[in-house]
């Protein structure tokens, strides 16, 4: 399951925060989307950016493929819950309850 939260510099590992780019002044200061699959991080983003800040000129590319990612394994999620829900359901033709 695809789980995200905003978080803070402090909230980061100190792995997760040697992952971030030096931007100058300010990497302490920017906000964090911190993404999991299965419990398992699969990306720190940082918007490294005030709100002032946004203009057309920044570089937002990572946010398609990262959508595009989640829901490809959400996709992937969906489909392994309905193959168990099936073999719950089904045993040599009979209905099981899973008992």
């Amino acid at each position: 399951m695809i789980r995200t939260e905003r978080v803070d510099w402090e909230d980061l590992t100190l792995e997760e925060q040697g992952w971030q780019p030096n931007n100058g002044c300010g990497k302490e200061w920017a906000s964090y989307l911190k993404v999991w699959h299965n419990e398992k991080v699969l990306y720190v983003f940082s918007c490294a950016m005030e709100p002032e800040d946004v203009r057309f000129y920044r570089d937002l590319s990572w946010v398609g493929p990262a959508l595009e990612k989640c829901y490809e394994l959400g996709r992937g999620d969906a489909k392994a819950a309905a193959d168990l829900r099936m073999a719950l359901t089904f045993f040599d033709g009979e209905y099981c309850d899973g008992a």
